[in-house]
């Protein structure tokens, strides 16, 4: 019979081989996910925002995006010179997680069999190195964090530099950095004597307060992002919908078994139950990895019931805070009797999760393989084959068409503001309204007058019905919205009468 510790032994003995071959095949699977992958609005929203803001209107624009700015300022150099849309956003923010992984594989106190479940879950290899976010480099920050967590004090000012610049990358990762941010603090004042005195505290001090200035600015006006969207997109304060969201991050939403809503509830509270008493009593034995676990949860949790719903590809951020607190609990793992209950149950959490987590991956990029994204990259082709006409975007879903159209130097218009689209301005007045027919067509003939027009909307079906005394109208091509549930979208020709 094969004992674990004999499985353990093969892999730190092969460690480095196993780096090789793990991250080679790391490196080809996602490449194959990006040419596979087709961008969506929130990846094209940032590349707008890049391309058409100077570096201090991204900060103002950052009041309504609830992200902050560091990402954008990174595409930059790209959108700025007018680089072909979307591949070289995609390629940057690979190279960045290539090097988070890199990082996690030479630095990460893991066993070599944790460090390869992780670099190939679900959140890691597909849903931070496939989805072009600015997360991507907030995980780079935060692992290079840990990883030099226990020379802080070496590199005073690189250390607190790279706390602000992880804050100001995206809300998540904020509560990251500043979990790092208070335990950096905490052991400055209980190890340093006398710190008021030196002028290294006096530095620290207005690298911090600089640092705090300039996220507040950027986030206090995004805190009520979520008012012009809560008609549409809703805000649960239900204890559940928080146990479902951990329950889908740590251990795959595919992969429950249990198809009716009331054996569902029932699992995911035990397995939510089963995860937060485990961990939380194994991370009892380091307080600093205690501290971290509950702050960043806490704070997640707060922000999810309070602010924001969230999406998928911000759940995975339970796992991401999970890895940080399990990564500085071995930092500092004194522990020689670790064949103890409390390390073997946790150990079993860990590869419940792990292999989980991997297994929705294979999940994530079949799918990514075999049905599209979202709808985008299909419907943009038939757009190209009328460069010289009039495109109007009824649908701010449509706004992830706008980077592809640039490309062929073609500028559509936009409903919402009447004059060529551009990002998205996040305010109530733009609150995903979907245009009706009516309103439609008494904005063309007001724009347009007597010239056609394609437009770029959700609305399909209900053209069947539709008729105008000053344009005919034809669907030309309708996608449906993908597997993460994109909504469908169409293009609808209007040609005059006239």
């Amino acid at each position: 019979m094969i004992k674990i510790d004999n499985i353990k032994h093969f892999f730190e003995k092969n460690n480095k081989l196993l780096f090789y071959i793990a991250f080679s095949i790391y490196m080809v699977v996602t490449i194959i996910g990006v040419i596979f992958h087709e961008v969506w609005l929130d990846e094209a929203q940032a590349w707008l925002i890049s391309q058409d803001l100077n570096f201090f209107q991204i900060l103002q624009q950052m009041h309504h995006e609830g992200h902050l700015f560091v990402w954008y300022v990174l595409l930059m150099p790209l959108t700025k010179f007018n680089v072909p849309y979307p591949l070289p956003l995609q390629i940057l923010n690979m190279l960045i997680m290539w090097i988070a992984v890199f990082i996690l594989w030479k630095k990460a106190p893991f066993n070599p069999l944790i460090k390869l479940l992780i670099t190939f879950s679900a959140p890691i290899c597909f849903v931070y190195t496939i989805l072009a976010r600015c997360y991507s480099v907030g995980i780079l920050l935060l692992f290079l964090l840990a990883a030099f967590y226990k020379d802080k004090f070496k590199m005073p000012y690189l250390y607190a530099f790279l706390i602000i610049l992880c804050a100001n990358t995206s809300l998540l990762c904020l509560i990251a950095a500043s979990g790092f941010g208070i335990l950096f603090v905490f052991e400055y004042i209980s190890e340093k004597k006398d710190f008021y005195k030196s002028k290294e505290f006096y530095i620290l001090c207005s690298i911090g307060i600089f640092g705090i200035v300039l996220v507040l600015y950027q986030i206090l006006g995004a805190l009520n992002v979520q008012d012009a969207f809560d008609s549409n997109l809703g805000r649960s304060t239900s204890p559940f919908y928080i146990i479902n969201r951990i329950t889908y991050a740590m251990f795959g939403l595919d992969f429950m078994l249990l198809k009716d809503k009331a054996n569902i509830f029932i699992q995911n509270i035990l397995l939510c139950s089963f995860y937060l008493i485990v961990s939380t009593v194994f991370f009892t034995k380091n307080k600093k990895a205690l501290f971290y676990y509950l702050y960043t949860y806490s704070c997640f949790i707060f922000v999810l019931l309070c602010i924001y719903n969230g999406f998928y590809v911000h759940y995975y951020f339970f796992f991401i805070y999970f890895i940080i607190s399990y990564w500085l609990f071995k930092l500092f793992d004194t522990n020689e009797n670790k064949k103890n209950i409390t390390y073997f149950i946790f150990n079993i959490l860990l590869l419940m999760i792990l292999f989980s987590l991997c297994l929705y991956n294979c999940k994530l990029y079949s799918k990514e393989i075999n049905e599209k994204y979202s709808n985008t990259k299909a419907l943009v082709q038939t757009l190209y084959k009328y460069k010289n006409e009039n495109i109007l975007i009824c649908d701010l879903w449509g706004y992830s068409f706008v980077p592809y159209l640039r490309n062929q130097n073609m500028n559509p218009d936009s409903i919402y503001t009447g004059k060529p689209a551009t990002f998205i301005d996040y305010t109530p007045d733009m609150a995903f309204n979907n245009y009706e027919i009516e309103n439609i067509m008494t904005f063309v003939k007001d724009k347009y007058k007597n010239e056609n027009v394609y437009l770029i909307t959700q609305i399909w079906n209900e053209w069947e019905d539709f008729y105008s005394e000053d344009y005919t109208h034809k669907v030309l091509q309708c996608e449906n919205g993908g597997f993460m549930e994109y909504p469908d979208m169409c293009i609808v020709e209007l040609k005059s009468k006239k």
